[in-house]
Parts: structure tokens; sequence; C-alpha cells
């Protein structure tokens, strides 16, 4: 949806690309969730 959304706001074709880097047993490490912005 945000796609669209920005097409329609620039009117011009947008193209998004998303990377994602992930840490490994991040799930159970609170300093990371802390680093995210989530509180447990």
């Amino acid at each position: 949806y945000a796609r669209k959304d920005m097409e329609e706001f620039f009117q011009h074709k947008v193209f998004l690309e998303m990377f994602v880097k992930v840490i490994p047993d991040w799930r159970s490490k609170k300093n990371y969730l802390k680093q995210f912005g989530y509180e447990d």
C-alpha cells in the first residue's frame, strides 16, 4: 500500500526495495528488543 500512496502523492511511478538483516536469536535478547523500540 505504501508504494501506491507514494505514487499517488508524487504522480509518478515509485519502486520500493527493502533489505532485512536478521540477528540470530534476537527474540530472546532483551537489549535487542529495546534497541528496536519494544519494551517487555
